[in-house]
């Protein structure tokens, strides 16, 4: 059975497969799954942007890969695969949903734009940590939901920046990135099969 992780190992199974068959579905599988890999990226560039056309699929885009496995014990034809790790918004992004905060009273949903850039490494922990230091200048404003807001003021008339909004939830919209780039390597298939069947078919000869 085939057993198969990465590019490294699908190629070296193809290297050792002499049927043809099998062959042409192995390379034909390879391609499609980078392709889609392709598309996925493509999708997650092009879907998630902020405010002023802001990107936000860098984490995203970073986390998406391709693998290869075998369907199931007892056959030897590998399968391709894409999916996202080491982040957990990648799935609510791709189905949508709703998002509500399992320990905190709120969540902190983080603003951007503006001088609220000047603290975006700064953490809803860090903004809590700073008010229990008795620094005045970060509060948080406004009672109920929605219009409770973490804010950073400086002192002696300066401005106010919004950090942080608090909501007791968050509605993500589904914006699917991974299952139409699967759905657009699927179409590509048969026209990639053939290519690699002839191919293989000419070496025989």
């Amino acid at each position: 059975m085939a057993n198969v992780r990465n590019i490294k190992e699908l190629s070296a199974y193809i290297r050792n497969t002499k049927s043809v068959v099998v062959k042409t579905y192995a390379e034909t599988m390879l391609r499609v799954t980078l392709k889609a890999e392709g598309y996925a990226k493509r999708n997650a560039t092009q879907n998630f942007t902020g405010r002023n056309n802001r990107k936000l699929s860098g984490r995203l885009l970073n986390s998406i890969y391709s693998g290869f496995d075998s369907f199931k014990a007892g056959q030897s034809l590998p399968r391709g695969f894409i999916g996202t790790r080491g982040i957990p918004y990648g799935r609510i992004h791709e189905e949508g949903g709703t998002i509500v905060p399992k320990k905190a009273q709120w969540l902190w949903i983080k603003q951007h734009g503006g001088k609220a850039d000047n603290f975006r490494r700064l953490t809803p922990r860090e903004f809590v940590q700073k008010m229990k230091s008795k620094d005045r200048r970060f509060k948080i404003l406004g009672k109920g939901t929605p219009g409770k807001v973490a804010i950073f003021q400086a002192l002696k008339g300066g401005d106010m920046v919004k950090l942080f909004a608090l909501a007791k939830s968050a509605t993500i919209p589904a914006r699917p990135y991974l299952q139409p780039a699967v759905d657009q390597a699927v179409k590509d298939f048969g026209s990639i099969a053939k290519d690699h069947f002839r191919k293989n078919l000419k070496k025989v000869k």
